[in-house]
This record gives structure tokens, C-alpha cells and sequence, in this order.
């Protein structure tokens, strides 16, 4: 019967975002907290191409294929390393040579992700997996933190109306912060502001509860 709260930065933010729209009312947390959520990743995938987003992209990229690496023997079960999934499958995965050149993380999805998951194109999993489209079925309080100089999300291009239109929804959108950077000193290993005003968020949903009817 406790109280349960989730916090979802970056990726994993559009990820719990997704997920509380496909529940709707039916979600059994009491409430959510998203950090730099993409929203749109359309629009992330337009960012990557200006300013430090060419950066980000090539560093994401080079990520996503040292943490697909080990998983080379249950995917590439022979030594030539040719995928394992049946050729006649739109799924079927490139091969390793590849997938391991990739040098942005559109390529690596079109050559990894997508396959693995069955879309057709890496636009048809971009937006299936884009949380904006989710928000206005949110049923449970979700307090979305995004800064107006995220170099990897579209704050100008969010729709904010579904925000005004959703009572569960409250955006916080500050003038600073970056991607999940709202650093209060430079011990980078302190807790950020977006976590404390979270927590006073959960706290204050939690006290409201208690106090209702």
C-alpha cells in the first residue's frame, strides 16, 4: 500500500513518459517526474545536427556499439557474424562489420535498433516511441523539467498546449540547465536541482493525498 514515485531522465524520461500514457488512469503510481525528456525524437535527431549536438551524436553513437558488443555471441552466433534472425524477416539485422561503423545514432538505428523490434523504418520507430503524443492520457501528477538550452531537445517546438489542456501535467521549463545539468556547484557529484524539485513535487502530491477527502 506504499506510495509509489518514478524519475525518468533523458531517454529513460521518454520512456516513463510513454508508458504513463499507455496507462492512463490505471497507472499505480501516485506520481512522476520526468528530466530532459526528448519528447519528440524527430526533433532530438534534428538538434544532434547543430551546435554540440554533432558531439553528443558521435559520443552516443560510439556508446551504443561498445554496450551492443557483448551481445555479439547470442546475435551473431557464427564466427562469419552474420545475423542470426531469419533473412526472410524485415527484422534482420546488418552485420556486425556494420553495425560497429556506425557513427551516429540514427545509423545505429537504422541497422540495430529498428531491426531487432520489427519496425519498418527507423522514422517508423521514432515515432512510435515519442512520449509527446502520450501526454494528454497521462493520469497520474507528472512534473516535466526541461531547459530552454538543451542542445539535444526541441523545447521550442514542444506542443505546451496539452500542458494547459492535462490537469495531471506541470512543465518546468528554466532558462538554464542543458541536458540533465541543472548542477548547483561544481562537485558535479552533489544531488542536482531538478532532483530536489522533485522530490519537493512527490512530497506535496503525497501531503495533498493525505489531506483529501
Amino acid at each position: 500500500e506504499a506510495p509509489l514515485f518514478a524519475a525518468g531522465f533523458s531517454l529513460g524520461a521518454n520512456i516513463l513518459v510513454k508508458l504513463l500514457g499507455e496507462q492512463g488512469d490505471a497507472c499505480l503510481l501516485s506520481a512522476a517526474s520526468a528530466h530532459s525528456n526528448p519528447f519528440d525524437l524527430f526533433g532530438s535527431l534534428a538538434c544532434m545536427h547543430r551546435g554540440l549536438g554533432y558531439f553528443y551524436d558521435k559520443v552516443l553513437a560510439m556508446g551504443l556499439v561498445r554496450h551492443f558488443e557483448p551481445l555479439q555471441p547470442a546475435l551473431y552466433p557464427d564466427a562469419s557474424h552474420s545475423p542470426s534472425i531469419d533473412a526472410n524477416r524485415s527484422s534482420k539485422l546488418a552485420p556486425w562489420s556494420d553495425v560497429q561503423t556506425a557513427a551516429t545514432v540514427y545509423d545505429f538505428d537504422e541497422m540495430a535498433t529498428r531491426r531487432m523490434f520489427g519496425y519498418t523504418s527507423v522514422e517508423h520507430y521514432y515515432h512510435d516511441g515519442s512520449s509527446a503524443r502520450y501526454l494528454h492520457n497521462v493520469g497520474i501528477p507528472l512534473l516535466c523539467i526541461l531547459a530552454e538550452d538543451d542542445s539535444m531537445v526541441d523545447g521550442a517546438g514542444l506542443d505546451k498546449t496539452v500542458f494547459q489542456q492535462n490537469k495531471n501535467l506541470v512543465l518546468a521549463l528554466t532558462q538554464r540547465g542543458g541536458h540533465v545539468a541543472w548542477h548547483q556547484d561544481w562537485d558535479q557529484r552533489e544531488a542536482q536541482w531538478s532532483e530536489g524539485a522533485a522530490l519537493e513535487f512527490f512530497a506535496a502530491v503525497l501531503s495533498t493525498a493525505r489531506h483529501s477527502p
